[in-house]
């Protein structure tokens, strides 16, 4: 971006050359797994001069938001449960995305809660969750994954015919 002031009248001509850095995407690159049934894992999350831009789940802009971001994989159809808590659950958003990417979001926990929960039957494949806070303290907490098999949604499974014989 470049301003320019053009002062010729007193012989100046001032040019200011901005760099505009574009915006952060969310870093999966070497991200804690999270693995079903186990102790939930334990850590803070902060803020001081984190500038991450994003928009998850279409909840509005999360720029300079800290974001801590995690991932774990099913081989078979799941009912996954995200629970956070800890102080940290009073003042981060929880997302559960189907890709690295903050638009691919399949459910969201925002607010205030002292415990914030995501239970949700997924198909076998990677997933990524991610934690967003604009406060400015340090922030402990538990983040733990139950999974218990469950089977896809009807529809998902059986030919409309089939549907059509069950409520004949």
């Amino acid at each position: 971006m470049i301003f320019r002031a053009d002062l010729s009248g007193c012989g100046l001509l001032i040019m200011v050359v901005a760099a505009v850095a574009p915006a952060a995407a969310l870093d999966c690159s070497d991200l804690e797994i999270l693995v079903c049934g186990a102790p939930p894992t334990q850590s803070s999350i902060w803020l001081w001069g984190v500038d991450h831009n994003g928009n998850f789940c279409g909840t509005g802009c999360y720029v300079g938001a800290h974001v801590q971001a995690y991932t774990f994989n099913l081989d078979e159809w799941q009912d996954a449960t995200l629970r956070l808590t800890g102080p940290a659950a009073m003042h981060c958003d929880l997302f559960l995305l189907a890709e690295c990417d903050e638009t691919a979001c399949l459910d969201s926990v925002v607010g205030n809660q002292e415990e914030k929960i995501i239970t949700m039957c997924l198909e076998p494949g990677e997933y990524f969750i991610a934690m967003a806070t604009y406060v400015e303290a340090i922030l402990p907490y538990e983040l733990g994954l139950e999974c218990e098999p469950c089977d896809p949604v009807w529809w998902e499974s059986h030919s409309w015919s089939s549907l059509k014989q069950v409520y004949h």
